[in-house]
């Protein structure tokens, strides 16, 4: 995956990419979702959802 910190331009092909092999993957579980998208995050963005324990409404 591409990193995404948080700089609007590089948001739609990180979340194209995210969407493509990681959120609309039926094999992974909601758990193994949000461990790649908190991987794929970087400064402000990492630092959003840095206390968040899981998002499952978003996955």
């Amino acid at each position: 995956l591409p990193k995404f910190s948080g700089n609007y331009l590089e948001w739609e092909t990180f979340r194209n990419t995210f969407e493509s092999l990681v959120a609309n993957n039926e094999v992974l579980s909601n758990t193994q979702k949000f461990h790649y998208l908190k991987s794929g995050l970087s400064g402000d963005a990492a630092l959003l959802i840095a206390n968040l324990k899981r998002i499952p409404h978003i996955l």
